[in-house]
């Protein structure tokens, strides 16, 4: 083999290698990327479900609030009828 062969092999090994490396990159992305993509819908529903929650949550302790109100005002109304 002369040089000019072993040049062109060697080219065609690299192109090859290349070949190689980038489809390898294209399926790590394929399989990894749609799973990342999954998750990041998935936190973006979590986080719209905690929001809707956090709401809840707010309305409700509001209103146990003013339930709470509303038993202390009873509570003191009825301690002071008691008493003579």
């Amino acid at each position: 083999m002369n040089i000019a062969e072993l040049q062109m092999q060697r080219d065609r090994a690299l192109a090859c290698l290349i070949l190689a490396v980038c489809i390898s990159l294209a399926c790590f992305l394929s399989v990894f990327g749609k799973g990342e993509r999954l998750a990041m819908e998935s936190a973006k529903s979590a986080v719209v479900a905690h929001e809707i929650l956090l709401r809840e949550t707010a309305r409700t302790l509001d209103q146990n609030q003013e339930a709470l109100i509303a038993v202390r005002a009873a509570l003191d109304n009825t301690n002071r009828s008691r008493r003579p």
